[in-house]
């Protein structure tokens, strides 16, 4: 069994174990009875929000803060899934916010060095759960898992047991939609533009040759972003302001340390490495684990309960 495999077997085996525990008597709430396979347990739609972690010792106004910080409509297709990332961010971020403890995560430290909840508030007021982006002239805009505004626009892209950051989605349509893109940036199927989504006014290629050692204005026969394109997202994100000018900020992959396809020799340590390195300002991507955070709530007593909540649903 491959190192990645056997990860997720050890995740989806926790999985099954915090459902037995926590859920031992409220099967109805999930999908299905029984363990098929490697699938993870899923809530019915009904009770998607109960895989959100939510502290007891809450009032009930912080309670519904926790849970209304993540509007439902912003809720990705697999949120019902223990497997889903954006519900343990909503479990670590939106607890903190309405605790009003997340100055405890000003000291967490990129693999770079830098702070990127340096400066937050308490309350985190200025801090936001898929906060959209406008500047890049994206029809659906851009949403940042977690956006944190100050004197440096942060943009984290978080994972867990995911593979690889996001790919460019046109290579995937069939060859013959006017849309389909055969991977490389070149004029194709009639276009005058290299890249399809530059011809939905779509303006990646306006701004990434003010960021990154990518040319605009020739060929390549491997297009930059088939394979970076979430993360090139997220840079841009953090880095072009609402007026289209460049603007200080970094963008942060969040990711599981145990997670192999992380590792530098992964698919995704390898995809944050091409990125990276194609940067003319490297620092404008950084790596930080969950374990790294962990560490920083675990020196706060009032997060006692939510520390032991994420420790034995997601090992962190």
């Amino acid at each position: 069994m491959g190192a990645y495999n056997q990860y997720l077997v050890d995740l989806v085996d926790r999985f099954w174990r915090y459902r037995s525990t926590r859920f031992a008597n409220e099967q109805a709430i999930f999908d299905e009875r029984d363990r098929r396979d490697m699938r993870p347990p899923v809530f019915s739609p009904n009770h998607e929000p109960r895989n959100v972690i939510v502290d007891p010792q809450l009032s009930q106004s912080e309670a519904c803060q926790v849970r209304r910080m993540l509007p439902p409509g912003e809720r990705h297709r697999w949120f019902r899934s223990m497997r889903s990332s954006q519900a343990l961010v909503q479990s670590v971020f939106a607890n903190l916010c309405a605790m009003k403890l997340c100055a405890a995560l000003q000291v967490v430290t990129t693999d770079e060095g830098c702070h990127p909840f340096q400066g937050i508030s308490p309350d985190g007021s200025s801090l936001t759960l898929e906060r959209s982006v406008t500047a890049l002239g994206e029809p659906s805009p851009t949403s940042i898992d977690i956006a944190v505004q100050g004197a440096l626009n942060i943009a984290i892209e978080c994972k867990l047991a995911e593979r690889d950051v996001g790919h460019c989605s046109r290579p995937k349509l069939n060859e013959d939609e006017p849309d389909h893109c055969d991977g490389s940036y070149r004029c194709q199927h009639g276009r005058n533009e290299r890249c399809a989504l530059a011809v939905l006014g779509i303006k990646y290629w306006k701004f990434l040759p003010r960021l990154f050692k990518w040319r605009a204005d020739q060929d390549h026969a491997i297009c930059p972003l088939r394979s970076t394109y979430q993360l090139v997202r997220n840079v841009l994100a953090a880095s072009i302001g609402e007026d289209g000018e460049v603007v200080p900020g970094f963008a942060v992959l969040l990711f599981d340390e145990r997670n192999p396809e992380f590792h530098k020799d992964g698919l995704g340590g390898r995809t944050f490495a091409l990125v990276k390195d194609a940067l003319q300002e490297p620092d404008r991507l950084q790596r930080l684990s969950w374990q790294t955070v962990m560490q920083a709530l675990r020196k706060v007593p009032r997060l006692q309960w939510l520390k032991s909540e994420l420790t034995e649903k997601y090992g962190l």
